[in-house]
């Protein structure tokens, strides 16, 4: 059975492969090929505005790097 490296809320971990933080290596690569670059960023924004309700002693800065600032580099 494949593993869903999905992320786990509210906590953010990886549901599949139990990272502390998702995205994890194995989701960066699934969405990589899934979205083309501009999804892939709206896609880390989206996730991005999720995250900073269920992590609310996050800050921007964390949460910018580890949604969306990735995507610019797969």
């Amino acid at each position: 059975m494949t593993e869903l490296h999905v992320p786990d809320r509210p906590s953010w971990s990886c549901a599949g492969c139990g990272a502390p933080q998702w995205p994890c290596e194995h989701a960066k690569a699934e969405l990589t090929a899934t979205y083309d670059p501009v999804g892939l960023a709206m896609y880390g924004a989206e996730r991005l505005a999720e995250a900073a309700r269920d992590l609310p002693t996050a800050t921007p800065e964390e949460l910018f790097t580890r949604f969306v600032a990735w995507t610019r580099n797969p």
